[in-house]
C-alpha cells in the first residue's frame, strides 16, 4: 500500500516502512480493504497520535478499511492543514503531504 507507520514501544517510538516500486490505488469514498485501513492509520497517527504533527477537533476516525463520511472528512481536514487540494480524496499530492507530515511526526518523537 505504499508505507505504513507503527507507533513501537520500549522505546516509545514512530516506525515508517516503505515500499518501493509497488502500485498505490487512488482512495475515494467507497473504497475497502487494507490500503484504506493504512491509510486511516497515517490520518489518525498525524491528527491525534502522539507524535502528532497536524491538528483537528475531530476525534480519531475508525481504522476499518472503509473509505465513509468520516475518512473523507479526516482527509479533507488534513488536505487543507497540508495545502493540497481539498478534494477528499487520497491522490499522489495527498500522499506526498502525508509523507512529510510523517517525516514532521517521526522528528517530534526523536
Amino acid at each position: 500500500t505504499g508505507f505504513r507507520v507503527l507507533e513501537l514501544s520500549n522505546p516509545t517510538r514512530l516506525a515508517i516502512d516503505v515500499a518501493h516500486g509497488g502500485v498505490v490505488r487512488r482512495l475515494d469514498r467507497g473504497d475497502r480493504g487494507a490500503d484504506v485501513a493504512d491509510w486511516q492509520l497515517q490520518l489518525n497517527t498525524v491528527q491525534h497520535g502522539p507524535f502528532a504533527s497536524s491538528t483537528t477537533t475531530l476525534g480519531p476516525i475508525a481504522t476499518d478499511g472503509i473509505f465513509g463520511p468520516g475518512t473523507e472528512r479526516a482527509t479533507r481536514v488534513f488536505q487543507r492543514a497540508e495545502g493540497v487540494d481539498v478534494t477528499g480524496e487520497v491522490d499522489g499530492a495527498t500522499r506526498s503531504a502525508m509523507r512529510r507530515a510523517l517525516t514532521r511526526a517521526a522528528a517530534i518523537a526523536s
